[in-house]
């Protein structure tokens, strides 16, 4: 059980590392364009570096706990059956236990050392999906701001026109709005494209729409 909760402690920071380095890897091949510009090649090879570093060491430090339980189980085992063994010597010398007995309950012992092996090994297992399941279900178990109102009315389209008027938006914890007082007005049934410069809120009139 020891071993168990302590692989999902390092599975869970291992989860961890590699979220942070798949996030650090993609923003550096998208942001690959910026960087040449600011001349930050240097900075972010000793980023990607440490990262892969940080992964590596959490890894290690799996491979290790997984390491432990040979030893644990192989120490244990023998206990166990040296002191069978020992146990049984005075139940031979006083006639409470037969030898074929002896020998046959010690080969029985043995059989099933194994299997008693594996399900340490699948304890751990478990605690290590348990530990990568945790991070899926906070993701899946967040509320959404946004609720569907059942006593809505059905929403009807007729003649599917598109009217925006004085429309303004901005972005969480920023001062300067992406969009301000847009009216557009589109007709059902025609084509309408949005043209502009790059930061000019095109995306953001289509995300609001």
């Amino acid at each position: 059980k020891s071993l168990g909760k302590r692989m999902g402690k390092v599975t869970t920071q291992a989860a961890q590392s590699v979220g942070d380095f798949s996030k650090l890897l993609l923003e550096t091949i998208k942001g690959s364009r910026i960087i040449k510009i600011y001349r930050r090649e240097n900075i972010e090879e000793k980023r990607s570096r440490e990262a892969i570093q940080e992964v590596t060491n959490r890894q290690i430090k799996i491979g290790k706990v997984l390491i432990r339980a040979t030893p644990i189980m192989e120490g244990l085992t023998g206990l166990m059956i040296a002191g069978f063994i020992y146990f049984s010597g005075f139940m031979i010398i006083n006639g409470e236990m037969g030898i074929n007995n002896f020998f046959s309950f010690l080969t029985a012992m043995m059989l099933a050392y194994q299997p008693i092996r594996s399900l340490a090994t699948i304890n751990m297992l478990f605690y290590q999906g348990a530990a990568g399941a945790e991070r899926v279900f906070n993701v899946i178990d967040v509320e959404p701001n946004i609720k569907d109102i059942n006593t809505a009315p059905n929403l009807k389209i007729n003649k599917g026109k598109i009217d925006f008027k004085n429309v303004s938006f901005s972005y969480p914890k920023t001062e300067d709005e992406a969009v301000k007082n847009i009216n557009i007005s589109i007709e059902g049934g025609t084509t309408a494209a949005l043209v502009g410069h790059s930061g000019a809120g095109k995306s953001t009139i289509i995300n609001l729409l």
